[in-house]
C-alpha cells in the first residue's frame, strides 16, 4: 500500500502543526496528579503569578460528559473527585506566551489525599485497592483456537513455565499536536494524531472513520476535526483524550 504522505516526510517537505502557527491562539498545558491514586481536595495556585492573565480550566468547564474512551468509556477528560493514576490531567492552563504557561503550570499544585494504589498487576489486589469490578480487570478477551488439551496429551514432551518480558519502547512520531478555535458555534480542531483512524465520535454511537494522511473535516457532535498526517498509524485511544482537552480549552477560552 502506497503511503500518501511518505514522500513528503522522507524529503522533509511535510509541514506539521508547529510549522504553521495559527495567529491569535493560546498555548495550553496540563496540570497533572502527583499521586498514583488519591482523593483530590483542591488546587493550590502560586500567589506570585498574575492568574487573571491566564485561562484556567477544570472539570466544571467540560461541555457535556466528562469522559472518553481508553479501554472503556470511563476515562475522565479532567479528573475531579479522585485521580486514578499518576500524572492524570486535572486542569488546563492557557496563555498567549508559551514560556508564561510553562511557568504557570509549574505554579499549580494538585492537593490530594493518597488512597491505596495497586502498583503490580501480578498481585491480587486487596479490597481497598480495587477500583473497578472485583479485581481491577479493565478488559477481558478470550481466544480459543484448536484443541490445546488434546495437543498436550499427544505431545512427546510438555514444558511449562512462566515467561515475562519487560516493557519495550520503539521509535515513533507521537506528535499529539492540536489546535482548536471557534467558528460561530462550531469548535474546529486541527489535529496531528497517532491513531487517526480510531477516533470516537464524542457521543455518536459509531466510531468516525478517517483516512490517514489526508486533510479532511468530519463533524463530531458540534466539532469539526481536521486531521493532519503523522508518522504512526496504529490503534491508540489517546487521541480521544487529547481532543477532549483541546475542545474544552477552546470553548472555555472563548
Amino acid at each position: 500500500m502506497l503511503r500518501l504522505e511518505g514522500l513528503a516526510k522522507l524529503t522533509g517537505r511535510e509541514r506539521y502543526l508547529d510549522d504553521e502557527p495559527i495567529e491569535g491562539c493560546l498555548w495550553g498545558m496540563t496540570v497533572r496528579s502527583p499521586v498514583a491514586r488519591g482523593r483530590i481536595t483542591g488546587l493550590r495556585f502560586d500567589p506570585s503569578i498574575n492568574w487573571p492573565e491566564f485561562v484556567v480550566v477544570d472539570h466544571r468547564d467540560i461541555p457535556g460528559a466528562n469522559e472518553t474512551y481508553l479501554i472503556e468509556k470511563d476515562q475522565p477528560v479532567l479528573a475531579w473527585a479522585e485521580t486514578r493514576h499518576i500524572h492524570e490531567a486535572v486542569a488546563l492552563i492557557a496563555h498567549p506566551d508559551r514560556a508564561a504557561v510553562r511557568r504557570a503550570v509549574a505554579g499549580v499544585r494538585v492537593e490530594a489525599d493518597p488512597l491505596p494504589a495497586s502498583l503490580d498487576f501480578r498481585e491480587v489486589p486487596r479490597p481497598e485497592q480495587v477500583q473497578r469490578g472485583s479485581d481491577n480487570t479493565l478488559k477481558s478477551l478470550k481466544i480459543e483456537k484448536g484443541d490445546v488439551h488434546g495437543a498436550f496429551r499427544g505431545a512427546h514432551r510438555v514444558i511449562e513455565g512462566v515467561y515475562e518480558s519487560g516493557a519495550q519502547e520503539h521509535v515513533y512520531i507521537e506528535n499529539q499536536a492540536m489546535a482548536a478555535w471557534l467558528e460561530g458555534d462550531m469548535v474546529v480542531v486541527r489535529a496531528e494524531l497517532v491513531g487517526q483512524h480510531y477516533i470516537d465520535g464524542f457521543g455518536d454511537e459509531d466510531p468516525v472513520s478517517i483516512q490517514p494522511g489526508v486533510d479532511i473535516t468530519v463533524p463530531l457532535s458540534g466539532v469539526d476535526l481536521i486531521v493532519r498526517p503523522t508518522g504512526l498509524v496504529g490503534v491508540n485511544d489517546s487521541p480521544n483524550w487529547g481532543l477532549g482537552l483541546s475542545i474544552a480549552l477552546a470553548q472555555s477560552a472563548s
